[in-house]
């Protein structure tokens, strides 16, 4: 593992690995282990997502990824039909770029604003690349994906 990286198995983990990308400009990957994470009983990091990366340290790219050596259907971010999945408000500029990869977003709902698995806002650029979506519902636009970024998609199912 890279010092740069947090590998997690766990909620409490993937929310302690969340902390440190919003507040240590160091960690730049968060890899999830294979599994299904049940966000739906956590407390939300934010009234706007269960998950909240947002940050405004430095202009950096940040990946969030599932394990590479299993299949995207292996490593589940499930909402419990509850709140959006996550939310992404990050930095001033647009040479920010969040990468997320090799996930499966599931029950997520956006009970406001755009986005029942991810919102975004602000600068930059969101790349999803090899997700899947399934059973995402968002109160206004964008039932999987939602928001004010520059958004690049690659490989996904929906």
């Amino acid at each position: 593992m890279a010092s740069n990286e947090r590998i997690v198995s766990t909620v409490p983990e993937l929310v302690a690995a969340i902390s440190d990308v919003r507040t240590n400009a160091e960690v730049t990957v968060v890899t999830l282990s294979a599994g299904t994470y049940e966000l739906g009983a956590m407390t939300p990091m934010s009234d706007a997502a269960l998950l909240d990366i947002s940050s405004t340290v430095g202009y950096r790219a940040v990946t969030l990824r599932g394990d590479p050596s299993v299949s995207r259907d292996k490593v589940v971010l499930d909402g419990g039909g509850v709140k959006r999945i996550m939310n992404i408000a990050w930095g001033n500029s647009e040479v920010n770029v969040i990468t997320i990869t090799n996930l499966t977003f599931r029950n997520g709902y956006g009970n406001t604003g755009n986005g029942g698995a991810i919102g975004n806002s602000r600068w930059g650029t969101l790349a999803v690349r090899d997700c899947a979506f399934y059973e995402n519902v968002a109160q206004q636009g964008g039932g999987a994906i939602g928001g004010t970024m520059t958004e690049r998609i690659y490989g996904c199912h929906f």
